[in-house]
């Protein structure tokens, strides 16, 4: 049997095959992470808003329907 060498490791980090971008893309996801968390907590602020409202709708009584006074109408000649 041939006596094979040490096998040797490549180590790579992230930095080495994205060069000075790979800095950028943790703080784009950074920024991303964060801006969909706004978006979440806006949309739950949306979605609170019309429960709410509904919920006011849902409590008033409905208004009772008047009898409709027919005005005099008086067209000039």
């Amino acid at each position: 049997m041939p006596a094979c060498g040490p096998i040797q490791v490549l180590e790579l980090n992230l930095s080495d095959i994205l060069g000075w971008f790979a800095p950028m893309l943790r703080w784009l996801f950074i920024v991303f992470l964060v801006s969909l968390g706004a978006l979440l907590f806006a949309a739950a602020g949306v979605a609170r808003h019309i429960y709410l409202q509904r919920k006011m709708l849902r409590q008033k009584l409905p208004a009772p329907i008047e009898a409709v006074q027919e005005a005099d109408i008086e067209v000039e000649p």
